[in-house]
């Protein structure tokens, strides 16, 4: 007999392990944007992400990025090429595509959302590469250019110092091409691209010069040297105290400069009408006053105020002052108040009914003559007037007390407050 002995089941347990190697973050090409300097308060809003998060030097700036740098606050961003895009006060703008492909092409296009941006943008390379800025009023396409905007909501402008831009108003087909010493402004609903001189100088900063070992001598070290015989090996005590005069060397202010957008020159107005006075000026710490009287300046040097058209017909001037450092200039631009053509006489008359008329029914013929184009409405209801300002009805008072009233054009107005008998209605008219 065999005895068979309880077998402890044993439970196989297959354990599977996977390994997860690290996939590399999906680049753009190859190609690499960060924030190469900083100052002040600047954010930076990742993707389609609604926070906003403190920006640091050295950040990289990817697609569907916004930075955004407060008051007092600028930054500039660096792409891997050495082309710069500087961020002023109170700007946003957002990286909405930054890419490469195989053949060396880039595309890349930055939306300014609001604010100053100055860019100094390196020559593209290949016919397939793109950069383009696209603002709320006008977008503009660019092949190696120094180019600044000044960006609101209802109006763009762009001023070329070197290169060319291509600039096309928003919902147009067509744009014109600003070059270098060339500005632009595209307001909302603007089609067309007006092209003027550049009014301004450029205001890109120069970046921060570091100590160059091959740098030419100047004239006076040449001189030196050459009288001397000693070499860059030789002392250098001249050349230190040429730097040392150097240093103390004054630098004389930056040229004031004045542009005027609005009014256009003998622009048309009515009498008492307002005239929106904009335009810019730089250094944006200069004062500006119109017609005698202080405007406030933006950091960027804009400025926009109200002054009113003289009450009579005839030539108007509005003058522009500005004042920096011992600089001024005046614009001045000449407007033409114009008297609007003058209405005939305005005449309301009632026919019937007659003051004092009494009605045995709370139904009541009215019919009367008016100023043609005038509006006329008994107790709200609207009389048809006729072309020759003939009007006619037959009006039906309501069971309470009413009160009737002409409700006319210009402030024209008639009132009727009639009394309710039992059996009779009688109208008195005021």
């Amino acid at each position: 007999m065999y005895h068979l002995k309880p077998v402890r089941p044993v439970i196989f347990v297959l354990v599977t392990l996977s390994l997860v190697w690290p996939v590399p973050a999906q680049t753009t090409g190859g190609r690499r944007i960060v924030i190469k300097t900083m100052i002040g308060e600047v954010k930076i809003r990742r993707g389609t992400s609604a926070t906003w998060q403190d920006a640091r030097v050295k950040m990289a700036i990817k697609e569907q990025d916004a930075v955004r740098c407060f008051v007092e606050s600028e930054a500039e961003l660096e792409t891997d090429d050495g082309s710069v895009i500087k961020i002023g006060e109170n700007s946003t703008l957002e990286m909405t595509a930054f890419s490469g492909a195989k053949g060396g092409a880039t595309n890349t296009s930055v939306k300014i959302l609001s604010g100053n941006v100055l860019s100094d943008i390196k020559k593209l390379t290949g016919k397939q590469s793109k950069f383009e800025f696209e603002m709320p009023t006008a977008s503009a396409s660019i092949r190696g250019t120094r180019v600044g905007f000044d960006v609101s909501s209802d109006q763009t402008d762009i001023r070329v110092y070197e290169g060319t831009v291509y600039v096309v108003p928003a919902g147009a087909r067509e744009g014109a091409e600003v070059n270098a010493n060339q500005m632009t402004s595209v307001a909302k609903g603007q089609r067309r691209v007006q092209v003027q001189k550049l009014q301004e100088p450029e205001t890109k900063p120069e970046p921060v010069k570091k100590a160059d070992s091959t740098a030419v001598p100047s004239d006076s070290v040449k001189a030196d040297t050459a009288a001397t015989g000693r070499g860059p090996g030789a002392d250098t005590s001249a050349a230190a105290d040429q730097e040392a005069k150097a240093d103390t060397t004054v630098q004389s202010p930056a040229a004031l400069n004045l542009a005027i957008m609005t009014p256009e020159e003998k622009a048309a107005v009515k009498p008492g009408e307002q005239v929106t006075v904009t335009g810019k000026v730089s250094p944006a710490s200069a004062t500006v006053s119109v017609n005698g009287k202080s405007v406030t300046v933006s950091s960027s040097g804009d400025f926009r105020t109200i002054v009113m058209a003289a009450q009579e017909p005839g030539e108007m001037d509005v003058t522009v002052d500005a004042a920096f450092s011992g600089q001024s200039k005046s614009v001045t631009r000449g407007i033409t108040v114009t008297m609007p053509a003058a209405a005939g006489p305005f005449t309301f008359a009632v026919t019937t009914p007659s003051n004092g008329q009494v009605f045995a029914k709370p139904v009541v013929p009215v019919s009367g003559t008016v100023t043609p184009g005038a509006e006329v409405s008994v107790s709200g209801i609207k009389l048809t007037v006729l072309s020759n300002g003939t009007f006619s009805v037959r009006y039906r008072f309501p069971t309470r007390k009413p009160t009737w009233t002409w409700f006319l054009k210009r402030r024209w107005e008639a009132t009727r407050k009639p009394r309710c008998g039992p059996s009779l209605m009688r109208l008195n008219c005021a």
